[in-house]
């Protein structure tokens, strides 16, 4: 990988296939950040199943999944990858929350009074 550093340059190298760098690149840029991100989101909801570095873990790898998929065309600068993360992890802190509740409630096997 260049010594050019930017977000731009790090987004060029995913998109063409030169992962492993690019990839250890925005985990040391943003990993914090996205665990700082879902703890806050995650406020009091039980963590035992998934913790905010689990939730940031899950939201990178979506990221990587999916510009390998080639899922992000508008994704070109700094500004659009931080969007963009904040929104995946966003999205995996409501899909936890959500498992959290449905578990709390039963997860489905709730039973009637007859039972």
């Amino acid at each position: 990988m260049s010594n050019d550093g930017s977000v731009t340059r790090l987004i060029a190298e995913l998109e063409v296939g030169r992962i492993s760098q690019a990839q250890e690149e925005i985990w040391r840029r943003y990993f914090r950040r996205l665990v700082a991100l879902a703890r806050m989101k995650l406020g009091d909801i039980p963590k035992a199943a998934a913790d905010e570095e689990d939730i940031a873990i899950i939201a990178l790898n979506s990221f990587f999944a999916g510009v390998a998929d080639g899922r992000f065309p508008r994704l070109h600068d700094r500004d659009d990858l931080w969007r963009l993360l904040a929104k995946i992890t966003a999205h995996k802190v409501v899909d936890q929350q959500r498992q959290t509740l449905a578990k709390k409630r039963g997860g489905g096997n709730v039973r009637g009074e007859s039972a």
